[in-house]
């Protein structure tokens, strides 16, 4: 299995906790793309948002915050 840097679903890519903050996302490090093993599918969880529930800051417990899933 190979290893490819994803969008971050927590974040959506911007890095940052809170949109319009200053604070560093915790699923990235602030970097806005994750490693993650291919292939994968989306998180049925949370339909790849990264989040446990729509509008939420709660991390999805079943993907971690990366939005996506091993196949």
């Amino acid at each position: 299995m190979a290893k490819e840097l994803i969008t971050c679903g927590y974040c959506g890519g911007s890095g940052k906790k809170y949109r319009g903050d200053s604070v560093v996302c915790d699923v990235c490090g602030g970097q806005g793309e994750v490693f993650f093993t291919t292939p994968c599918r989306t998180c049925g969880h949370c339909s790849g948002s990264g989040k446990q529930y729509q509008g939420d800051s709660v991390v999805c417990f079943q993907c971690k915050g990366v939005g996506k899933i091993p196949n």
